[in-house]
């Protein structure tokens, strides 16, 4: 039989479960699982298929394979691979959730926090604060995913240009406001010109005003 730590469903971003029904190892014989050139074939094939490696779990080459296939592999990687750079580089490019479960290591590492958003721009909910708040990475997850500016660091959405420029791009990025640009007239108005939804997250007070000289 396998080993019970192997027949477990993982998790990913502590929400999504790794499927497991498509991994062919996970019903092979013991003796296929022994054959190193087997699993290997079916590790590219089917990078989830590592989490059923066993002792190959450690071997560089079948990890590496793994990840490049899929990223989320790199949860399975055993030893020092899971803390290797190159893989990691490797995983969170292939999928940047795979952040996850490096981001006690990696998460304030901003190479590979940017090629993580670079590929899904909600990974960056997996980096540090200071991360989070670097104009520059939390630009490239924007632009990849609107949706990221709710995991931008408080700094930068208090930040007026940098609100300024996310809000030109999607207006429902004003929700997200933080400290004295929240009453901002010039972002307010700019955020309804993009968007009319969002006025219902809005300072209430500056869009009455703004209605008041509009029709003055």
């Amino acid at each position: 039989m396998l080993r019970s730590d192997t027949m477990q469903n993982f998790e990913i971003g502590g929400q999504e479960d790794i499927p497991i029904s498509s991994c062919s190892l996970r019903t092979a014989s013991l003796e296929q699982l022994a054959n190193y050139h087997f699993v290997l074939s079916e590790v590219i094939q089917n990078g989830l298929n590592l989490q059923y490696a066993g002792e190959f779990r450690s071997d560089r080459k079948m990890v590496e394979e793994a990840v490049r296939q899929n990223g989320y592999a790199i949860k399975f990687a055993r030893g020092n691979l899971i803390r290797d750079p190159e893989i990691v580089l490797m995983a969170v490019s292939n999928n940047g959730d795979a952040l996850y479960s490096v981001k006690g290591i990696y998460g304030d590492n901003k190479k590979i926090v940017m090629a993580a958003v670079q590929n899904k721009g909600l990974a960056l909910k997996h980096a540090t604060e200071r991360l989070r708040n670097d104009k520059e990475v939390a630009l490239i997850a924007f632009h990849q995913d609107n949706k990221a500016i709710k995991y931008v660091g408080a700094k930068l959405r208090a930040d007026r240009d940098f609100m300024l420029e996310a809000i030109r791009v999607d207006g429902m990025a004003a929700r997200y406001l933080e400290g004295e640009i929240c009453h901002d007239k010039e972002l307010i108005l700019e955020a309804i010109k993009n968007s009319e939804e969002v006025i219902d997250y809005l300072d209430l007070a500056v869009v009455r005003q703004l209605i008041l000289e509009a029709n003055t």
